[in-house]
């Protein structure tokens, strides 16, 4: 081959292209690239997609959520209608009344409030406030209407509400007769049973005290309440009166409703709360209740105490104030075997021949005597003589207990078998009789009362267990039919 054939070949060859290097690699870079964004676009897709799925779960449960308080809502029988704000994510829904209703318009207030309580906790996290004013029927009377804030927060991973309830301190009790706030003219009706309630607050007051004997005074000289000015707050199971500042030192006092049964209006508080004074007695049996007035005597009370234990007796003691001095140990005794003290006055006047102010003092010192005597005020009162009218009764402010059966030891005395047949000739089932332990063929006489009718089949019991529920402004004689022989004093 000539140099110019070499030459033109070496021009030729000079003149092919050249193979590019790295061609394979940016291929390949393309590849991955559009790998990774196609991945991550599925990847996208798919959590946008279990995104909604999750919304769409949440959204789901929260609508059967809603729903099941809704219908647990509609139990109460109450039309409800739900208002709702806010968006998805966090919702405040609320179910109050569609009919107009005043304790529901108290309370809204308070609601917003507790709503807002649980919109700060929830902060930004899925969930929902569902705020309701829960109604709950106490009795056929009375409802109770409870402002309740309930925070349900969403758990993603176990798909389910946590719960968390805010509820409020006030809460409002309404009459459903009148659709108004329960008053003490609804819970006492009758001025028989303010009073009754009264003595029962006076007690425990001395019972909340350090030292009862410190504020007696102020306890018995605390004005009598009215149904108008009586402030208290209502609980399912007890009120608490509020007194303000005072010279007893105490302010407000919890009486459960079983304290004050006989003088509650029943419709008002839920029968569990309440006791049936009459239960103890079965009305198969017989029974009769003794009562011995004008004591304590320290030469005769011991003596009928002694009989009273070994016969295993229960019986009441109308205690004169005067006698109760150097006495103080009997009057122990009595309460600690189970026997029970009444007012029998201070010194033994025919109290309905009294000024009401003298009346009021005749009852008031007797009882201080007694409770500095045992740390009980008398809850019964026998006029002497049992001699009483509207204004005695009044003044008294306690139930007045009469009797059915006279012994007339006061008659009889030095004859203890005379006062004996007196009494058993007389003695029928809820009878109370009457006899003195300040003499001595009266206390004489007692064994053998005891003993015949326990032979005749009678049970003896303390005048409140055998008549039950009492209350002032009325006077009490003993069972008649076994029914309360009663009556209003006038």
């Amino acid at each position: 081959m000539n140099e110019t054939n070499l030459s033109r070949r070496a021009q030729y060859h000079s003149k092919k292209p050249k193979k590019k290097r790295g061609g394979g690699l940016s291929k390949l870079i393309a590849v991955l690239v559009t790998v990774v964004i196609l991945v991550s676009a599925l990847g996208l897709f798919m959590w946008h997609t279990q995104e909604e799925k999750a919304k769409e779960t949440f959204q789901a449960k929260a609508s059967e959520l809603q729903t099941s308080v809704q219908k647990d809502l509609e139990k109460s029988g109450i039309p409800l209608t739900p208002q709702t704000k806010g968006d998805w994510e966090n919702q405040v829904i609320s179910f109050l009344p569609t009919e107009e209703n005043a304790a529901v318009d108290n309370l809204t207030g308070e609601l917003d409030s507790l709503v807002k309580t649980a919109q700060k906790k929830l902060g930004d996290q899925l969930g929902r406030v569902i705020a309701y004013i829960d109604v709950h029927h106490v009795t056929d009377q009375l409802t109770e209407y409870l402002p309740t804030a309930t925070l349900y927060t969403w758990n993603k991973s176990k798909e389910s509400f946590t719960e968390k309830d805010f509820t409020s301190e006030n809460v409002s009790y309404i009459n459903q007769s009148t659709q108004q706030a329960l008053t003490a003219a609804d819970l006492f009706p009758e001025r028989a049973d303010l009073l009754g309630m009264f003595s029962v607050l006076q007690q425990k007051i001395l019972d909340q005290s350090a030292d009862g004997s410190k504020v007696i005074d102020a306890v018995l000289n605390l004005a009598r309440p009215t149904t108008d000015d009586l402030n208290f707050t209502y609980a399912a199971d007890k009120i608490t009166v509020h007194l303000g500042e005072n010279e007893t030192g105490v302010s407000d006092v919890e009486i459960p409703f079983t304290d004050i049964s006989p003088y509650v209006n029943s419709s008002f508080v839920d029968p569990a709360n309440l006791t049936d004074p009459n239960a103890q007695l079965d009305p198969n049996k017989k029974y009769i209740a003794l009562t011995f007035d004008d004591g304590p005597s320290a030469a005769y009370t011991p003596q009928l105490l002694q009989t009273l234990e070994s016969n295993d007796v229960k019986a009441t003691f109308f205690t004169v104030g005067e006698n109760v001095s150097g006495n103080e140990a009997i009057l122990q005794k009595i309460l600690a075997d189970g026997n029970e003290i009444g007012n029998h006055s201070w010194d033994h006047p025919d109290l309905a021949s009294l000024a009401t102010e003298a009346v009021e003092k005749e009852i008031r010192d007797t009882s201080k005597a007694i409770y500095l005597a045992t740390g009980q005020l008398p809850h019964l009162v026998r006029p002497p003589y049992g001699s009483a009218n509207a204004e005695t009764a009044e003044a008294i402010g306690l139930p007045i207990i009469n009797w059915n059966l006279d012994s007339t030891d006061w008659e009889l005395q030095g004859n203890p078998s005379a006062i004996q047949q007196k009494v058993l000739g007389n003695a029928y089932n809820g009878a109370i009789i009457l006899i003195h332990d300040i003499h001595e063929s009266s206390v004489q006489a007692v064994p053998g009362i005891i003993e015949s009718l326990k032979a005749e089949g009678y049970e003896f019991v303390t005048v409140s267990q055998l008549l039950g529920g009492t209350k002032p402004l009325y006077q009490y004689f003993g069972l008649y039919q076994g029914k309360n022989d009663s009556r209003l004093v006038k």
